[in-house]
């Protein structure tokens, strides 16, 4: 099978964990894409009555309302800052469930919601295992403007390798929702992730970065058309 039909799969499992009543955050990606599909195909056939639904980037708003999901802010009085459920895609997920977040841009929006709810579950094709979170993907690091240069020469002390994130149909940089820059980094040493993040978060003008640890409760990958969903022990 294709990874977009893998993709589809697993969104397809995480959808059916949603149930009525439930507050759901949705991510942002191609596969959280197929699982706003899934869920807007159950609302349009009489299904999931009262569940309402905050959204981690406006992109995922605007599709959310394309199929009519209700949606709402974390601050809402319905909402009071606490979600059942968040369900979203991953660049990398790591031996350890570590993450690598924010190939689409909403990696604080992503954070956000994630803090905010009881249950994480992560969807994914097979193709976003890996061995050490870093490996293939990039780590974005959302970053506001004024620190741009500052933050990019502290990464490259540190032994990165740093890239500003250009948009691919306009000339210039990336823009965040939060009207941040993002910095795309490597390396080919090993990497803490918890070390990591915490360091990477602490560098003044860095609003947060896309390494995502011990969040995850779900994990649910399809691969091959076979769908495989994992739990912490004791979730």
């Amino acid at each position: 099978m294709s990874s977009e039909s893998d993709k589809r799969a697993a969104a397809q499992a995480a959808a059916a964990l949603v149930e009525d009543g439930m507050k759901v955050g949705l991510g942002t990606g191609s596969t959280a894409g197929y699982l706003i599909a899934g869920l807007g195909e159950r609302m349009a056939e009489g299904g999931l009555s009262g569940a309402r639904f905050v959204a981690t980037s406006f992109g995922t708003e605007l599709l959310a309302r394309e199929w009519r999901l209700p949606l709402r802010q974390l601050n809402d009085a319905d909402i009071d800052g606490a979600l059942d459920i968040a369900i979203d895609g991953a660049d990398e997920i790591g031996p350890g469930w570590e993450l690598v977040k924010g190939g689409g841009g909403a990696l604080l929006g992503e954070k956000i919601v994630f803090s905010a709810a009881e249950r994480v579950v992560i969807i994914a094709d097979g193709s976003k295992r890996v061995a050490r979170v870093g490996e293939r993907a990039p780590i974005p690091l959302e970053v506001v403007p004024a620190a741009r240069l500052t933050v990019s020469a502290k990464l490259e002390s540190l032994g990165f390798d740093v890239t500003l994130r250009a948009a691919e149909r306009k000339s210039g940089p990336v823009v965040t929702d939060h009207g941040n820059l993002l910095l795309d980094i490597r390396t080919t040493e090993p990497i803490d992730a918890v070390a990591l993040e915490r360091d990477l978060c602490a560098i003044p003008g860095v609003v947060e970065c896309g390494i995502v640890v011990d969040v995850a409760t779900d994990v649910i990958v399809a691969e091959d058309g076979a769908v495989t969903h994992s739990t912490q022990p004791g979730e």
